[in-house]
């Protein structure tokens, strides 16, 4: 199996799609730790990321069901990791 395959959480799943608005970049750092695999750095990749838009809405009903979701992934992640996980956001 490819490295992408050993460390995908599922078959065609990178992320763990259980979490669904945080935790999944540290989800992916806490396996690549257990694999013995270290990040690296990739100087000619390039990440759009807008997860700020939604989380920073002005909308109440987007708000409200963001603050939700990231509550309920911080469960998923401590049931599954503990919570002392160094690097873990908090929110």
């Amino acid at each position: 199996a490819s490295d992408l395959d050993r460390l995908s959480f599922a078959p065609g799943e990178f992320f763990d799609p259980s979490l669904t608005v945080w935790y999944q970049d540290t989800d992916l750092l806490v396996r690549l730790r257990a694999m013995s695999c270290a990040p690296r750095r990739v100087e000619v990749s390039r990440i759009r990321h807008e997860l700020s838009a939604t989380v920073n809405s002005p909308d109440p009903v987007l708000s409200a069901w963001v603050a939700k979701q990231v509550v309920a992934d911080r469960e998923r992640f401590e049931s599954r990791h503990g919570m002392a996980v160094p690097g873990a956001a908090a929110w």
